[in-house]
């Protein structure tokens, strides 16, 4: 083509070259800067989806230390609207892990909670947790036609300090979010009183265990 408009005029062939020289310094010098917010912020995503995997990694290993005879741990359960991280069900009740993985001091002002001298929250912690175990109330509820309480934790491994006792009522006042550390969680669970017979809390496990199940079925 430049050949060709050379061969027309010499100063539309130059005209041409001058172009083609514009169009590559653009590249070299523009490129670079539209792309690095876009390897920035995908490096930034990966780095929290790694903190955030390491968090649930430790709370799993927790959770593991629980007496397998009497507990049965379960993780990522699909639910239809995104996994719940971990559910715990034994003699004490059953409880709905969401693990985060804030590092700082995690705090309660004016009702919600909020993280200082760390990484900000990134969502509405308490309405989460609170609304995953609503999510399995309703589902074993309605499987087992029958009354089912689920108790909701917020879960901060990585944070610095976490306040014993600190409950979240904002979203529901009848049944708090409780908030622990990593190092509590045990503790917690093992303290709490289920209204729930025996018979309930088995037929609650089975009925879990079919869900994973089912849901297994549907990934293969």
């Amino acid at each position: 083509m430049y050949d060709l408009w050379f061969a027309i005029n010499p100063w539309l062939g130059r005209i041409g070259i001058g172009l083609l020289g514009v169009f590559v310094l653009i590249l070299l010098v523009g490129l670079p800067s539209i792309l690095r917010p876009v390897v920035q912020s995908y490096n930034k995503q990966i780095a929290v989806n790694r903190r955030e995997r390491s968090a649930e990694d430790a709370v799993d290993a927790i959770l593991r230390t629980l007496d397998e005879t009497k507990y049965s741990v379960f993780r990522n359960v699909f639910m239809g609207y995104g996994d719940l991280d971990h559910v715990v069900i034994g003699p004490t009740g059953i409880f709905v892990i969401e693990t985060k993985s804030n590092r700082g001091n995690i705090e309660l002002d004016n009702g919600r909670l909020i993280v200082r001298e760390g990484d900000a929250t990134r969502k509405d912690y308490e309405r989460q947790a609170s609304g995953a175990s609503w999510q399995l109330k309703v589902a074993l509820s309605e499987r087992l036609d029958t009354k089912v309480y689920v108790e909701p934790i917020l879960a901060f491994p990585s944070a610095s300090k976490v306040p014993a006792g600190l409950e979240l009522r904002r979203v529901n006042e009848i049944v708090p979010v409780r908030v622990v550390h990593g190092k509590d969680l045990i503790d917690v669970i093992a303290a709490h009183r289920t209204g729930m017979s025996t018979t309930t809390i088995e037929a609650c496990k089975k009925v879990l265990q079919d869900i994973v199940h089912e849901r297994t079925l549907v990934d293969q």
